[in-house]
């Protein structure tokens, strides 16, 4: 069990974390690059660059692009990205992601999105697979996921806070602001990342096992 205070807060990552979607954006990429004559990319590739800021994700996948381009790609990919997950409702999320929402909320914990995906994209995902109600605020469409947990903390002890994600960028944001960090292994968390996290989620439900909830 993590050695903390009791959590009565938690702050969740999206992409990669409480949903799958790479399901929703590969087929999308693929047929965008081949389009602009690029060569084929892997789905593994998609899903570890996912978690970055829109232009850096797609700047990761394809080097050569330029911040103007990557912003054109973007705008495309988002369109196909947005009909896939519309379509795809719930099966966008991990299993088990929605019982373990609705068990935080009927303990009286508060449970926060912090994403660096646009507004739409978080919105459209929450839409389509009806989380957006177990939220009690979304934070998205930034570059700096240190800063909008800080925001989200809004000066209140950091004990009582835990942040549940997936990449590097998460561990980060939830160690500058001295909040404890689960790694979530069901989701895209790799092995490096995985070290990088105060513990690990294997399943959702073993946040329960892991943490002490107020």
């Amino acid at each position: 069990m993590i050695q903390a205070g009791k959590a009565a807060h938690v702050i969740f990552d999206m992409d990669g974390t409480l949903s799958d979607t790479a399901k929703a954006t590969s087929a999308g990429f693929h047929k965008l690059a081949k389009e602009w004559g690029f060569p084929p990319v892997t789905d593994e590739a998609i899903r570890n660059a996912m978690g970055h800021p829109s232009v850096e994700f797609c700047q990761i996948i394809l080097p050569t692009l330029d911040d103007r381009m990557a912003e054109k790609f973007v705008a495309e990919l988002d369109i196909l990205e947005e009909a896939a997950i519309r379509k795809l409702e719930k099966s966008m999320l991990f299993p088990g992601i929605e019982e373990m929402l609705a068990k935080l909320n009927s303990l009286g914990i508060d449970c926060y999105i912090a994403s660096t995906g646009s507004n739409d994209h978080v919105n459209c995902m929450m839409e389509a697979t009806g989380l957006g109600g177990y939220f009690a605020s979304l934070h998205c469409n930034e570059k700096r996921k240190g800063d909008m947990v800080r925001r989200i903390l809004n000066g209140s002890d950091p004990v009582e806070w835990l942040l549940v994600g997936d990449k590097h960028i998460d561990a980060s944001a939830a160690r500058e602001n001295k909040v404890k960090s689960l790694g979530a292994a069901f989701g895209y968390c790799t092995p490096a990342d995985e070290a990088l996290f105060d513990a690990v989620l294997r399943k959702p439900e073993d946040l329960f096992e892991l943490v002490r909830l107020a």
